[in-house]
């Protein structure tokens, strides 16, 4: 699902990509990052990427999967101080990482994912998420800390390992207005 999905988007949109847990552990791995590497998909491994959309610069960082949030992996990006900050990491219940007070680059925005939704939905709450337990805090959506907004993608797959109910998949269409 996941190939055809980054076909059609890519022919209208750069394609970013940072790993997540399942990627590390499948077996099919290395074929993926073939994949990403002939396809002109850029992955943020603990790296930044700068564009400019409609005269505003952007920082895209990407944090691998396990990964804890160190500056010293964005030191290399001389602009990222000035510009709008975009982090791209798997795992939404390590926000408070992220945005630390010890952080010299804290981002404006959190894309992730790794919750699948809470698998089963009841009442738009997820029931239980990885690393998160029952009743996960962040399984989809939008979420806000001070200035600083995270937004959770319950995600494409539907396979044994992230079976769901009522759980429909999720790729959030987003307008950052900065």
């Amino acid at each position: 699902m996941f190939f055809p999905f980054i076909d059609k988007i890519s022919k209208f949109s750069n394609v970013y990509y940072v790993n997540g847990n399942h990627e590390e552990g499948h077996s099919s791995r290395k074929e993926l990052y073939r994949y990403i590497e002939n396809h002109n998909i850029k992955y943020l491994s603990n790296k930044t990427d700068n564009i400019t959309i409609k005269n505003k610069d952007i920082t895209l960082m990407g944090l691998d999967d396990g990964r804890r949030f160190e500056t010293y992996y964005f030191k290399d990006n001389e602009s990222i101080k000035n510009n709008y900050r975009i982090l791209l990491s798997h795992r939404p219940e390590k926000w408070n990482n992220y945005i630390s007070p010890e952080h010299e680059y804290n981002p404006d925005l959190i894309l992730s994912g790794h919750a699948h939704g809470g698998q089963f939905r009841f009442f738009n709450q997820g029931l239980v998420a990885p690393d998160q337990g029952l009743l996960p805090t962040y399984d989809a959506g939008l979420y806000s800390f001070n200035e600083i907004h995270m937004i959770v993608s319950r995600g494409i797959g539907n396979s044994i390992l992230s079976y769901r109910f009522n759980n429909k998949p999720h790729v959030p269409i987003i307008t950052v207005n900065i």
